[in-house]
């Protein structure tokens, strides 16, 4: 089993758990955070612009107030003077009314009429009056372009320095024109009203000149055009760069004047004024975090040792070793599966071993099967050389009876002729004595022919004694074969057993070892029937062994008789005259010698037949046990594979370490 390369990967367990707790942590934390941070931002921002708001409305009150007052009195007096009141510098209808009002209200600088002959009456009398032409002032000249309407000049710088502005209306028969001369040291103050921290109130008139300005000049011009965007619109806000930084700026106009009263302040007060709730969102982030982190560390710990536990024991379990037990001590999800996870490995060292003792008995009957294969076949090796000897005795005794056949017919032919002989003999001995000499020579064949078959009916009934004995040793045999055979059956049964138990491992086990069973069961089969037939067989060479009995008796009496006729035709040689006298029990002999050879052929053609067949038995017989050995060497080929599977699957659990090292 080769080894697995662990690849390394930065998406661990820890840290996938750990990516989890902290985006689960971290991203409500920062949303709250940056949500209030914005809020806050926002509220900020919105009381700035509400600061921003508020100033400019009170400045717009102020000069309202300041202003308004102006062009109501402008108008009273215009209302209440004319052109007969006018009498000189000094008119005694007018100047007391301007002095009246003038010490009545102390933002007046100066009230004044001026005429069309550039007359110039005031309520502060000046040195200057002789050289003074009203008609020349903006302040005459624009109340003169409308006439009955307030006119308001642009802020100019008096003589003292003082930033003033004139609020003029002809008079209400057009003879003339009053100007209230307005102190705006009161409106200069609202240059002192703070929008946050850095930012102030400016006023500029119609004319685009400061009115009221920290730093600038009153009656100044602005050097920045952004500025502009004050007249383009009643009232509104927007922001501009001023010395490289932002500001924003909300503005009115005023309705009276004309004048653009605006607020405005730097874009980084809001910033500056949400620091601290940064500041201390940060410090609640990275305390948050440092926090995070360990009960982070502290979780993955408590779940990652047993999990890594799990972990070496299932790289100890792929190693093969199954000998450590798996103990984490909790009683969560986590120990749970420990707990499923140690049972598994019980199971399964259970299994391993179970495994370990079921190949061993299957190697054990394998070896046994090939052991009784191999007996087994051996011992049909031996029937087969056995069988093979009985073929070839057989065809020898097959031979010898078809010679020792063909040999009685001649006798039986021989002893017809001396028969007839003898009968010619019987008729002619007293004529004839050359023809009872070539009779004793005739006689003298026949005892020797009769000598021949009496050494081929021996001969053929020691083949056949041997022919039986060999019978009887295959009847010994195949009693072996089928007692191999049963033993065979019985160790196909216990194999078919084993791999019952074994279960899908032993599966082509049990398909074997069926296989195995049948060849037994065919092996007992084929030797029942090979000893069916060797016992047929023995029964037929049984009845040959009598015949040839028979045979030996009746060629020995043959022989006796040839002798006697030998002796006789001596005798007849010696003296024919006494010949006569055994002729008739010569010729008697003599048929029933023919009879009697008639018989022996008869016995000899059967004896051939039933050679025949023991032949053609034998030869089935030879091919049953060629059959049988080839199923033989099938099981003990099956029997090597098994013993081959049996041998991987030791292998192969023997990879396993269920016991531990002592």
């Amino acid at each position: 089993m080769g080894t697995m390369r662990k690849r390394k990967t930065i998406w661990t367990l820890r840290n996938k758990l750990s990516l989890g707790f902290l985006l689960v942590l971290l991203i409500p934390s920062l949303s709250i955070s940056i949500s209030t941070y914005k809020s806050s931002y926002n509220a900020m921002e919105k009381q700035l612009h509400g600061s921003a708001n508020q100033g400019v409305a009170t400045a717009n009150s102020i000069i309202e107030y300041a202003i308004a007052s102006k062009i109501k009195d402008a108008s009273y007096l215009a209302e209440r003077l004319d052109g007969s009141m006018i009498d000189g510098r000094n008119s005694p209808l007018i100047q007391p009314k301007l002095i009246q009002y003038k010490g009545l209200h102390e933002d007046a600088m100066d009230v004044f009429v001026g005429t069309p002959e550039g007359l110039m009456i005031r309520g502060v009398p000046k040195e200057d009056e002789g050289t003074f032409d009203p008609r020349t002032r903006p302040w005459y000249i624009e109340a003169m372009k409308q006439p009955g309407k307030v006119a308001i000049t642009p802020v100019i710088i008096n003589s003292s320095g003082i930033p003033v502005v004139v609020v003029s209306q002809t008079l209400s028969d057009k003879s003339g024109v009053i100007g209230i001369s307005l102190n705006l040291e009161s409106v200069r103050k609202l240059a002192s009203i703070k929008v946050g921290q850095e930012g102030y109130i400016v006023i500029l008139d119609h004319t685009k000149k400061f009115v009221v300005h920290p730093t600038a000049k009153a009656g100044s011009s602005p050097q920045e055009n952004s500025l502009d965007t004050l007249y383009t619109a009643p009232s509104g806000n927007f922001n501009y760069m001023h010395e490289g930084r932002e500001k924003y700026l909300t503005y009115v106009t005023n309705t009276d004047t004309g004048w653009k009263i605006a607020g405005t302040f730097y874009q980084s007060e809001i910033s500056d004024a949400t620091a601290a709730m940064r500041y201390v969102t940060i410090f609640v982030l990275a305390a948050s975090l440092v926090i995070a982190l360990i009960a982070i560390f502290l979780i993955t710990r408590s779940v990652l040792v047993p999990i890594r536990k799990l972990q070496k024991s299932a790289e100890r379990i792929s190693e093969g070793d199954l000998t450590g037990d798996l103990e984490t001590g909790k009683t969560d999800e986590v120990g749970e599966l420990s707990s499923h996870f140690q049972t598994m490995v019980d199971s399964l060292r259970t299994m391993i071993r179970s495994v370990h003792e079921t190949t061993d008995r299957v190697s054990s009957s394998a070896e046994e099967l090939a052991a009784g294969a191999d007996q087994t076949t051996q011992a049909i090796e031996h029937v087969t050389i056995a069988i093979q000897e009985v073929a070839v005795g057989s065809e020898r005794q097959v031979q010898s009876v078809k010679h020792g056949s063909i040999n009685m017919e001649e006798l039986a032919q021989q002893a017809a002729n001396v028969s007839e002989r003898m009968v010619g003999v019987s008729e002619h001995v007293k004529m004839n004595a050359e023809s009872a000499q070539e009779g004793s020579k005739a006689a003298t064949q026949a005892v020797q022919k009769m000598h021949d078959i009496d050494e081929t009916v021996n001969d053929l009934g020691q083949a056949m004694d041997s022919l039986n004995e060999r019978s009887g040793e295959i009847v010994n045999i195949i009693s072996v074969i089928s007692g191999i055979a049963k033993q065979t059956n019985l160790l196909a049964l216990n194999a078919s057993i084993e791999a019952a138990r074994a279960g899908d491992h032993g599966k082509g086990f049990a398909v074997v070892a069926t296989e195995v069973r049948k060849l037994a069961e065919e092996s007992a089969k084929s030797a029942t029937l090979i000893s069916d037939r060797i016992e047929a067989m023995q029964m037929d060479m049984n009845h040959a062994l009598g015949a040839m009995h028979q045979a030996r008796t009746r060629v020995t009496e043959g022989i006796d008789s040839v002798t006697t006729s030998e002796q006789s035709f001596a005798e007849i040689s010696q003296a024919v005259e006494r010949a006569m006298e055994h002729i008739n029990d010569i010729t008697g002999v003599t048929q029933e010698m023919a009879r009697g050879t008639v018989g022996v052929v008869d016995i000899m053609s059967d004896i051939a037949h039933i050679s025949d067949e023991a032949a053609s038995n034998t030869e089935s017989i030879s091919a049953a046990a060629e059959q049988q050995l080839a199923s033989i060497e099938e099981i003990a080929s099956s029997t090597a594979d098994l013993s081959q599977m049996a041998e991987e699957l030791r292998e192969l659990v023997g990879r396993f370490q269920v016991e531990g090292k002592s």
